[in-house]
């Protein structure tokens, strides 16, 4: 495994620690939705990717990518990965609040044509 793989082990294994925090944290203030969404989006925050400006073979994590750009390039494009970012985030909370719908829904339905 040469240090690329190795970089986007650790960006994973930290992104699944990390919704693994918000479950926990979530699941004790007994949120429903919010309690899917935030781990969900989170991993999707941090595993989403980009290709580098100026360095396009290797891809790198979109908010690592926006934050260097942002903060540490004079004539920093940023567009990109900020879009990404957006994209990725927005695309996992629909698809994570429709699931919540649907699944409530059923179980909705099983609970009640059992009594």
């Amino acid at each position: 495994m040469n240090s690329y793989e190795i970089a986007w082990w650790v960006i994973g294994i930290s992104a699944v620690v990390g919704a693994a925090s918000f479950w926990v944290l979530l699941g004790y203030l007994r949120f429903g939705l919010l309690r899917w969404l935030m781990p969900a989006v989170a991993i999707a925050f941090f595993c989403a990717p980009v290709r580098v400006p100026n360095y396009e073979p290797q891809l790198a994590p979109a908010f690592l990518v926006a934050i260097f750009e942002l903060f540490f390039q004079i004539d920093g494009q940023a567009q990109a990965s900020l879009r990404m970012l957006g994209i990725a985030c927005s695309v996992v909370a629909v698809v994570v609040t429709i699931l919540y719908f649907a699944i409530t829904r059923l179980r909705g339905r099983t609970t009640s044509s059992q009594t």
